[in-house]
């Protein structure tokens, strides 16, 4: 990997995250904490983390960050190249951008801190990486919904459309509970959500994740979390309602999984000033995190 980095001369070591990417990176560090770090540690990547003094991304925590969920920027080069026409045709821009398309990528690649030639390094650099991860590319680490639907494994055979229209992350940590048979954790699907269970000293934990609302980036909407609408909720809101149907579906399953256990509904995760942040598991286990369940 050392090698054919080194053939990359005069490549971006580092993304910097400007707010609304920050907001977007702490929501997915938000959903990872659902997960103990034994159990992510049995995954790809770690949960992406800033670097440096100004907080960027270094190439592997853009992986990482692909990986569960967040892409900050187009997926692929080619990608950013089809998205520069319409972004500029739409801001009524000098002909020059207009028109011809060199300029418009030399634009668009200076409002990532690069030149256009940097960018298409960057690209390369991210897929060379990926390579070593076992992946075609750095955008195909987020467009998994193929590789979940076309997985081999024996789970979730029937429901497995549900993960699919989720993060990478999510699908694999499922799939692992499940190969490894490990006791305390289990998973199940209702309607569009993945119920995830997780007992510990007694105590069951009942997560209702919607994977549709887990991925940001790559120029996509998210239609059920605005990350620009929550900052401006009162804060200690969660980022996204659990129905009360899924709850109720989350009580069954606990049920049958977990019989004469209590149970604690944990809410998802928080919004306090500009970031989101999960709930720590010391004030889940107390009367405060009853009382604070969902």
């Amino acid at each position: 990997m050392v090698a054919n980095m080194q053939k990359l001369c005069n490549v971006p070591t580092q993304y910097p995250l400007i707010g609304r990417e920050r907001l977007c990176l702490s929501i997915i560090q938000a959903f990872g904490h659902t997960f103990t770090d034994d159990l992510l540690g049995k995954v790809n990547f770690g949960l992406p983390q800033l670097v440096g003094p100004s907080g960027a991304l270094s190439h592997n925590g853009l992986l990482s960050c692909a990986y569960y969920g967040f892409v900050p920027l187009a997926s692929s080069h080619r990608r950013f190249v089809s998205l520069t026409k319409p972004i500029y045709k739409r801001g009524g821009v000098t002909d020059s951008l207009s028109t011809d398309p060199h300029a418009r990528e030399a634009s668009a690649a200076l409002e990532h801190g690069m030149s256009s030639g940097e960018l298409k390094r960057f690209y390369k650099a991210l897929d060379t990486l990926a390579n070593t991860f076992g992946f075609e590319s750095f955008a195909s680490i987020s467009n998994c919904e193929k590789d979940i639907l076309e997985d081999g494994s024996p789970f979730a055979k029937v429901s497995r459309h549900v993960y699919a229209s989720g993060p990478r992350y999510l699908w694999d940590v499922a799939k692992c509970v499940h190969a490894q048979n490990l006791s305390d954790f289990a998973f199940d699907t209702f309607a569009h959500w993945v119920l995830y269970l997780h007992k510990v000293n007694g105590v069951v934990f009942g997560h209702g994740l919607c994977p549709a609302a887990m991925r940001f980036g790559d120029f996509e909407t998210n239609m059920f979390i605005d990350p620009e609408a929550i900052v401006q909720l009162p804060p200690f809101t969660s980022v996204i309602d659990v129905p009360l149907d899924v709850l109720g579906a989350l009580n069954d399953f606990a049920a049958e999984r977990f019989p004469d256990q209590r149970l604690v509904h944990v809410r998802p995760p928080l919004v306090i000033e500009d970031s989101v942040h999960a709930i720590p598991p010391e004030i889940l286990a107390g009367p405060e995190g009853m009382r604070g369940a969902s």
